[in-house]
Protein backbone atom coordinates (compact mmCIF):
# COMPACT_ATOMS: atom_id res chain seq x y z
CA UNK A 1 0.00 0.00 0.00
CA UNK A 2 1.18 3.69 -0.67
CA UNK A 3 2.38 5.34 2.40
CA UNK A 4 0.04 8.28 1.59
CA UNK A 5 -3.40 5.58 0.93
CA UNK A 6 -3.11 6.97 -2.63
CA UNK A 7 -2.23 3.95 -4.43
CA UNK A 8 -2.14 0.15 -3.86
CA UNK A 9 0.65 -1.52 -6.02
CA UNK A 10 1.72 -5.06 -5.08
CA UNK A 11 5.34 -4.84 -5.03
CA UNK A 12 6.25 -8.82 -6.09
CA UNK A 13 4.88 -7.89 -9.39
CA UNK A 14 7.23 -6.69 -12.14
CA UNK A 15 5.19 -3.76 -12.67
CA UNK A 16 5.19 -2.70 -8.73
CA UNK A 17 8.65 -2.98 -8.61
CA UNK A 18 9.88 -0.58 -11.57
CA UNK A 19 7.01 1.29 -12.21
CA UNK A 20 7.19 3.43 -9.80
CA UNK A 21 10.99 3.77 -10.11
CA UNK A 22 11.06 4.58 -13.76
CA UNK A 23 8.31 7.31 -12.38
CA UNK A 24 10.92 8.52 -10.01
CA UNK A 25 13.64 8.86 -12.43
CA UNK A 26 11.60 10.73 -14.96
CA UNK A 27 10.64 13.16 -11.95
CA UNK A 28 14.29 13.43 -11.09
CA UNK A 29 15.35 14.33 -15.09
CA UNK A 30 12.58 17.00 -15.19
CA UNK A 31 13.65 18.54 -11.86
CA UNK A 32 17.22 18.64 -13.19
CA UNK A 33 16.19 20.23 -17.00
CA UNK A 34 13.91 22.98 -15.06
CA UNK A 35 10.83 21.46 -16.13
CA UNK A 36 7.36 20.59 -14.51
CA UNK A 37 7.27 17.63 -12.25
CA UNK A 38 3.40 16.75 -13.85
CA UNK A 39 1.37 14.11 -11.72
CA UNK A 40 3.63 12.54 -8.29
CA UNK A 41 1.75 8.87 -8.28
CA UNK A 42 3.42 5.59 -8.20
CA UNK A 43 6.73 6.70 -6.86
CA UNK A 44 4.70 8.30 -3.77
CA UNK A 45 5.61 4.22 -2.59
CA UNK A 46 9.32 4.46 -2.91
CA UNK A 47 11.60 5.36 -0.02
CA UNK A 48 13.61 8.62 -0.07
CA UNK A 49 17.26 6.73 -1.02
CA UNK A 50 15.71 5.21 -4.16
CA UNK A 51 14.80 8.77 -4.83
CA UNK A 52 18.26 9.36 -4.09
CA UNK A 53 19.55 6.63 -6.37
CA UNK A 54 17.52 8.17 -9.09
CA UNK A 55 18.80 11.54 -8.88
CA UNK A 56 22.24 10.05 -8.94
CA UNK A 57 21.63 8.18 -11.74
CA UNK A 58 20.05 11.45 -13.56
CA UNK A 59 23.22 13.76 -13.08
CA UNK A 60 26.04 10.83 -13.87
CA UNK A 61 24.68 8.05 -15.91
CA UNK A 62 22.13 9.73 -18.03
CA UNK A 63 23.92 13.18 -17.75
CA UNK A 64 24.95 13.27 -21.43
CA UNK A 65 21.85 12.45 -22.33
CA UNK A 66 19.92 15.39 -20.41
CA UNK A 67 22.18 17.61 -21.82
CA UNK A 68 22.09 16.86 -25.08
CA UNK A 69 18.43 17.39 -25.07
CA UNK A 70 17.24 20.87 -26.70
CA UNK A 71 15.69 23.60 -25.12
CA UNK A 72 14.13 26.90 -25.83
CA UNK A 73 13.41 25.42 -29.22
CA UNK A 74 17.23 26.42 -30.26
CA UNK A 75 18.71 24.68 -33.07
CA UNK A 76 22.22 23.43 -31.98
CA UNK A 77 23.90 21.16 -34.64
CA UNK A 78 25.99 19.48 -32.09
CA UNK A 79 23.06 18.22 -30.02
CA UNK A 80 20.92 17.36 -32.57
CA UNK A 81 23.89 15.27 -34.03
CA UNK A 82 24.26 13.49 -30.28
CA UNK A 83 20.61 12.78 -30.35
CA UNK A 84 20.64 11.24 -33.78
CA UNK A 85 23.95 9.08 -32.25
CA UNK A 86 21.66 7.90 -28.99
CA UNK A 87 18.77 6.92 -31.60
CA UNK A 88 21.28 5.05 -33.91
CA UNK A 89 22.54 3.34 -30.83
CA UNK A 90 19.14 2.32 -29.48
CA UNK A 91 18.12 0.82 -33.20
CA UNK A 92 21.21 -1.13 -32.76
CA UNK A 93 20.22 -2.43 -29.22
CA UNK A 94 17.29 -3.30 -30.47
CA UNK A 95 18.05 -5.00 -33.45
CA UNK A 96 21.39 -6.73 -32.71
CA UNK A 97 22.23 -6.50 -28.84
CA UNK A 98 18.95 -6.78 -26.52
CA UNK A 99 19.24 -10.81 -27.26
CA UNK A 100 22.55 -11.04 -25.99
CA UNK A 101 21.61 -8.84 -23.05
CA UNK A 102 19.24 -11.08 -22.21
CA UNK A 103 20.63 -14.25 -22.61
CA UNK A 104 23.72 -12.74 -20.28
CA UNK A 105 21.24 -12.33 -17.88
CA UNK A 106 19.71 -15.46 -18.09
CA UNK A 107 16.07 -14.06 -19.64
CA UNK A 108 16.29 -16.02 -23.17
CA UNK A 109 13.96 -17.83 -21.87
CA UNK A 110 11.41 -15.19 -21.86
CA UNK A 111 11.59 -15.24 -25.83
CA UNK A 112 10.26 -18.50 -26.18
CA UNK A 113 7.76 -19.27 -23.32
CA UNK A 114 5.54 -22.34 -22.94
CA UNK A 115 1.60 -21.70 -22.40
CA UNK A 116 1.86 -22.53 -18.73
CA UNK A 117 5.06 -19.98 -18.65
CA UNK A 118 3.82 -17.31 -20.36
CA UNK A 119 0.78 -17.48 -17.52
CA UNK A 120 3.11 -17.72 -14.71
CA UNK A 121 4.69 -14.55 -16.40
CA UNK A 122 0.96 -12.31 -16.69
CA UNK A 123 0.69 -13.19 -12.73
CA UNK A 124 3.65 -11.85 -11.47
CA UNK A 125 4.21 -8.85 -14.26
CA UNK A 126 1.81 -7.05 -12.69
CA UNK A 127 -0.56 -6.65 -16.03
CA UNK A 128 -3.34 -4.59 -14.70
CA UNK A 129 -0.73 -1.88 -13.24
CA UNK A 130 0.79 -1.78 -16.30
CA UNK A 131 -2.22 -1.58 -17.89
CA UNK A 132 -3.29 1.50 -15.94
CA UNK A 133 0.13 3.34 -16.01
CA UNK A 134 -0.08 3.00 -20.25
CA UNK A 135 -3.61 4.63 -20.49
CA UNK A 136 -2.51 7.67 -18.60
CA UNK A 137 1.24 8.07 -20.30
CA UNK A 138 -0.45 7.06 -23.79
CA UNK A 139 -3.71 9.72 -22.77
CA UNK A 140 -5.63 6.42 -24.33
CA UNK A 141 -8.20 4.09 -22.39
CA UNK A 142 -6.99 0.60 -22.05
CA UNK A 143 -8.68 -2.23 -20.85
CA UNK A 144 -6.58 -5.59 -21.65
CA UNK A 145 -3.41 -6.92 -22.88
CA UNK A 146 -4.44 -7.03 -26.75
CA UNK A 147 -5.47 -3.30 -26.50
CA UNK A 148 -1.85 -2.70 -24.71
CA UNK A 149 0.30 -4.41 -27.40
CA UNK A 150 -2.10 -3.11 -30.36
CA UNK A 151 -1.46 1.00 -28.65
CA UNK A 152 2.51 0.41 -27.89
CA UNK A 153 2.93 -0.69 -31.49
CA UNK A 154 1.21 2.28 -33.00
CA UNK A 155 2.81 4.46 -30.81
CA UNK A 156 6.26 3.62 -31.46
CA UNK A 157 5.32 3.20 -34.99
CA UNK A 158 3.59 6.80 -35.17
CA UNK A 159 6.88 8.03 -33.19
CA UNK A 160 9.36 6.40 -35.43
CA UNK A 161 7.56 8.11 -38.64
CA UNK A 162 8.00 11.35 -36.60
CA UNK A 163 11.66 11.20 -35.62
CA UNK A 164 12.65 9.92 -39.35
CA UNK A 165 10.61 12.92 -40.53
CA UNK A 166 12.03 15.39 -38.77
CA UNK A 167 15.39 13.87 -39.10
CA UNK A 168 15.04 14.60 -42.51
CA UNK A 169 13.95 18.42 -41.97
CA UNK A 170 16.82 18.74 -39.92
CA UNK A 171 19.48 17.42 -42.90
CA UNK A 172 17.55 20.18 -45.40
CA UNK A 173 18.24 23.28 -42.77
CA UNK A 174 21.71 21.71 -42.72
CA UNK A 175 22.21 22.10 -46.53
CA UNK A 176 22.22 25.40 -46.06
CA UNK A 177 24.29 26.13 -43.32
CA UNK A 178 27.96 26.70 -42.82
CA UNK A 179 30.18 24.46 -43.10
CA UNK A 180 31.16 24.38 -39.77
CA UNK A 181 27.21 23.69 -38.58
CA UNK A 182 27.54 20.76 -40.60
CA UNK A 183 30.58 19.50 -39.11
CA UNK A 184 29.49 19.93 -35.50
CA UNK A 185 26.49 18.18 -36.29
CA UNK A 186 28.86 15.03 -37.72
CA UNK A 187 30.76 15.56 -34.83
CA UNK A 188 27.85 14.95 -32.41
CA UNK A 189 26.57 11.54 -33.90
CA UNK A 190 29.71 9.61 -32.43
CA UNK A 191 29.29 11.12 -28.77
CA UNK A 192 25.66 10.35 -28.78
CA UNK A 193 25.98 6.97 -29.86
CA UNK A 194 28.33 5.99 -26.48
CA UNK A 195 26.62 8.37 -24.57
CA UNK A 196 25.42 5.68 -21.68
CA UNK A 197 26.06 2.78 -23.41
CA UNK A 198 29.84 1.25 -23.98
CA UNK A 199 31.08 -1.00 -27.23
CA UNK A 200 30.21 -4.02 -24.44
CA UNK A 201 26.74 -3.00 -24.12
CA UNK A 202 27.72 -1.58 -20.49
CA UNK A 203 26.30 1.64 -19.18
CA UNK A 204 29.12 4.01 -18.99
CA UNK A 205 30.53 5.54 -15.38
CA UNK A 206 31.87 4.10 -12.74
CA UNK A 207 30.77 -0.06 -13.19
CA UNK A 208 30.36 -1.27 -9.49
CA UNK A 209 28.62 1.93 -8.55
CA UNK A 210 26.28 1.18 -11.19
CA UNK A 211 25.86 -2.41 -10.77
CA UNK A 212 24.82 -1.96 -6.44
CA UNK A 213 22.72 0.85 -7.66
CA UNK A 214 20.35 -1.44 -9.98
CA UNK A 215 21.00 -4.36 -7.45
CA UNK A 216 19.48 -1.46 -4.77
CA UNK A 217 16.71 -0.65 -7.18
CA UNK A 218 15.76 -4.32 -8.13
CA UNK A 219 14.97 -5.41 -4.62
CA UNK A 220 13.85 -1.94 -2.79
CA UNK A 221 10.84 -4.20 -1.44
CA UNK A 222 12.60 -6.43 0.65
CA UNK A 223 14.81 -3.72 1.51
CA UNK A 224 12.08 -1.51 2.97
CA UNK A 225 10.97 -4.99 4.86
CA UNK A 226 14.66 -5.34 6.08
CA UNK A 227 14.76 -1.87 7.61
CA UNK A 228 11.90 -2.81 9.94
CA UNK A 229 13.07 -6.11 10.85
CA UNK A 230 13.37 -6.84 14.58
CA UNK A 231 16.14 -6.62 15.83
CA UNK A 232 17.38 -4.73 13.74
CA UNK A 233 19.16 -5.09 10.14
CA UNK A 234 22.89 -3.89 9.20
CA UNK A 235 24.45 -2.91 6.35
CA UNK A 236 26.78 -6.08 6.64
CA UNK A 237 23.23 -8.37 6.30
CA UNK A 238 22.30 -5.90 3.32
CA UNK A 239 25.07 -6.54 1.39
CA UNK A 240 25.48 -10.13 2.39
CA UNK A 241 21.60 -10.50 1.25
CA UNK A 242 22.47 -8.49 -1.97
CA UNK A 243 25.23 -10.54 -2.78
CA UNK A 244 23.41 -14.06 -2.41
CA UNK A 245 20.58 -12.69 -4.87
CA UNK A 246 23.25 -11.47 -7.21
CA UNK A 247 25.29 -14.90 -7.37
CA UNK A 248 28.39 -13.02 -7.40
CA UNK A 249 30.92 -10.64 -5.07
CA UNK A 250 29.61 -6.70 -5.14
CA UNK A 251 32.61 -5.40 -3.88
CA UNK A 252 35.89 -5.80 -2.39
CA UNK A 253 35.98 -4.11 0.36
CA UNK A 254 32.39 -4.00 2.57
CA UNK A 255 33.43 0.00 3.54
CA UNK A 256 32.75 0.80 0.09
CA UNK A 257 29.09 -0.73 0.44
CA UNK A 258 28.55 1.54 4.04
CA UNK A 259 30.07 4.97 2.05
CA UNK A 260 27.73 4.55 -0.98
CA UNK A 261 24.82 4.20 1.71
CA UNK A 262 25.58 7.52 3.07
CA UNK A 263 25.71 8.77 -0.25
CA UNK A 264 21.62 7.99 -0.42
CA UNK A 265 21.11 8.39 3.07
CA UNK A 266 20.14 4.38 3.39
CA UNK A 267 20.26 3.42 6.89
CA UNK A 268 19.33 -0.39 7.72
CA UNK A 269 18.72 1.33 11.20
CA UNK A 270 15.61 2.95 12.74
CA UNK A 271 16.48 6.85 14.12
CA UNK A 272 18.38 7.19 17.07
CA UNK A 273 19.36 3.22 17.36
CA UNK A 274 22.86 2.52 17.95
CA UNK A 275 23.08 1.53 14.30
CA UNK A 276 23.57 5.14 12.96
CA UNK A 277 24.70 6.32 9.34
CA UNK A 278 28.06 5.74 10.03
CA UNK A 279 28.53 2.23 11.17
CA UNK A 280 27.58 -0.90 9.20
Amino acid sequence: MNVDGTETIDRNTIAGRFIPVIEAMFQSGARVRGQPLGETKYSLVLPAWVHNICDKFIKTLFRNVMEMAPRDNQFIARQYGQIVGLLLRGVVVYLREFPEILKKHGLEEMLHLTDEQGKKLDEISGMPLIISAASEYLHKPITNEGELFETVEQSVEKRAEDIVAHFFLVLRYLLDRPVQEQYEFLRGIPEGFKAFLNFQSEFTGEKRRVEIYFSLLRYWPEIVEMQKAQPPKTRRDLLDWLEKQEERQLVTDAKLFYELCDEIGLDMAPPGHPFGSKRA
